[in-house]
C-alpha cells in the first residue's frame, strides 16, 4: 500500500500571470494518490523527489489524459489505487471551446470512461484534446526493439493531430480483430478441405480493411516524409558532427515505390497474393500492422552502426522534430513531459533539450535540482515543487 502523497506549494521565481494548456489537474485514487488538486501556474514546473515517491505517476496521469491510456501499462486496472475500485483525473485545460477533460477507470466492474465539460465521450473523440510529447528513459526501446515500438510512436503523434487517421485507426483495430478470427475459423476448415477454399465474408473484410489501412500509410508515409526533411540538421545540432540521417516506411505495399500512388490496388494484390498464407496461419499478414520504421546513419541501419551515445541523440532529435511538427500541425506548442530525462543525457544535450523547452509548458522530474543548474535559466517562469510522504 503506498501512503498518501501531497505537492508542497511551489517555489516561485518570477511568477507570472500566464494561461498555460493544462492549468490544474486533480487525482482521486490514481496509483499512489489518494487525493490531489494542483494548480499549475508556471511555465516549467519541476517536480522533485526521492524515486517511488510518486513523481513519474503525476506525468502518467497527464499522459492519460491526452491518449486516454497509460505509457507504462496496457491494463487500466493498474492505475487503479489498491485500496479502491476506481481512480478519476480531471484536468482544467486552456483549449478553445474547452474547460474540463476527464478519465476515469474503475477496476470492479472493470470498465473507463472519458468525458470532456462533463459529456461522456468515446476514446477516439477524447484524443488530441491536449497534446503532449513525453520525454521518458525507456524511449530508447523504439529504436532498440521491436517494430511495435515504432508503430505505437506514430500512432501516438499522428492521432494527436490528425482526426482522419485516429478514426482510420481506430476502424482498422477492429477489422483486424474481426478478420483474425474468422481466419481461424477458415484455418480450421483448410485443415480439412485444402488451402483453397473461398470465403465471401473474407473479401468482405479485407474491402474495409484496404479503406482504412490506405489512410493509415498515406499519413505515414507523409509524416516520415516530413521528418526526413529535418531531422539530420536537428541531429547535427546536437552532434557537432555531419552523420546523415534518413527514415524510411517498411511497407509492403510501397516497397518499390517512392510514393503511395495506386496504394488501393496493391493492398488488394497483396490481399490476394497472401491469402493461403493468412488461412494457413489464422492471422492478418499484409497491413500497415506489420510495418516497421527504418533509422540509418551514413547509409547504415542504425542498429548494426550506432554507439549508445549516437542513439540517445538519435531519440532527442527525433524528439525536438516531434515538437516542431504537433506546434506546425495544431498551431500550438505541445505540453512537455520530461521523467527523469537528465539522468541520460550530458550537459550538452541538456542545453538543446532546454531550448526546445523556451516557449512551451512543460513538466520535469528530478530527484533533485542543483542550485547552479542551468534548468534554473531555462525559463523566466519556473517553479520547484517537492513530492513529500506524508505517513
Amino acid at each position: 500500500m503506498f501512503p498518501t502523497l501531497q505537492l508542497k506549494s511551489p517555489h516561485h521565481i518570477t511568477p507570472k500571470r500566464v494561461s498555460y494548456r493544462l492549468q490544474n489537474i486533480k487525482l482521486q485514487q490514481f496509483r499512489s494518490y489518494q487525493e490531489l488538486d494542483f494548480d499549475f501556474t508556471n511555465q516549467i514546473t519541476v517536480i522533485t523527489g526521492a524515486n517511488g515517491h510518486g513523481k513519474t505517476n503525476l506525468l502518467e496521469a497527464i499522459y492519460t489524459l491526452s491518449l486516454g491510456q497509460s505509457f507504462r501499462t496496457n491494463d487500466y486496472t493498474n492505475l487503479v489505487n489498491w485500496d479502491s475500485d476506481y481512480s478519476r483525473i480531471t484536468a482544467k485545460i486552456n483549449q478553445a471551446g474547452i474547460d474540463t477533460i476527464e478519465s476515469f477507470f474503475s477496476r470492479h466492474p472493470k470498465r473507463k470512461n472519458y468525458k470532456i465539460d462533463g459529456v461522456n465521450q468515446k476514446q477516439s473523440q477524447f484524443i488530441g484534446h491536449l497534446q503532449t510529447v513525453l520525454f521518458h528513459p525507456e524511449d530508447l526501446n523504439m529504436l532498440y526493439l521491436s517494430p511495435l515500438y515504432r508503430r505505437r510512436y506514430l500512432d501516438i503523434i499522428l492521432s494527436q493531430t490528425d482526426r482522419e487517421y485516429l478514426i482510420a485507426l481506430t476502424n482498422y483495430r477492429k477489422v483486424i480483430k474481426h478478420k483474425n478470427a474468422l481466419l481461424k475459423q477458415i484455418q480450421k476448415k483448410a485443415l480439412e478441405f485444402g488451402p483453397d477454399i473461398k470465403d465471401t465474408d473474407l473479401e468482405i473484410w479485407n474491402f474495409q480493411l484496404v479503406d482504412f489501412a490506405s489512410t493509415i500509410i498515406k499519413s505515414r508515409h507523409d509524416f516520415l516524409k516530413r521528418l526526413n526533411t529535418d531531422i539530420t540538421g536537428i541531429y547535427q545540432g546536437i552532434s557537432d558532427h555531419h552523420e546523415e540521417i534518413a527514415i524510411s516506411y517498411k511497407n509492403k505495399a510501397t516497397a518499390n515505390q517512392p510514393s503511395t500512388d495506386n496504394l488501393n490496388d496493391q493492398l488488394h494484390r497483396l490481399l490476394e497474393e497472401y491469402k493461403s498464407r493468412e488461412i494457413l496461419s489464422g492471422k492478418s499478414l499484409i497491413g500497415p500492422h506489420r510495418d516497421d520504421i527504418i533509422f540509418t546513419m551514413d547509409h547504415h541501419n542504425i542498429n548494426d552502426s550506432a554507439s549508445r551515445g549516437e542513439f540517445r541523440t538519435l531519440l532527442l532529435a527525433i524528439k525536438l522534430a516531434e515538437i516542431d511538427y504537433i506546434t506546425e500541425k495544431t498551431g500550438r506548442s505541445p505540453l512537455l513531459l520530461l521523467d527523469d530525462v537528465f539522468s541520460e543525457l550530458d550537459i550538452h544535450r541538456q542545453n538543446h533539450l532546454l531550448n526546445a523547452v523556451k516557449g512551451s509548458q512543460a513538466i520535469i522530474t528530478t530527484t533533485a535540482v542543483n542550485p547552479d543548474h542551468q534548468i534554473l535559466n531555462a525559463s523566466d517562469s519556473l517553479g520547484v515543487v517537492q513530492i513529500d510522504d506524508l505517513c
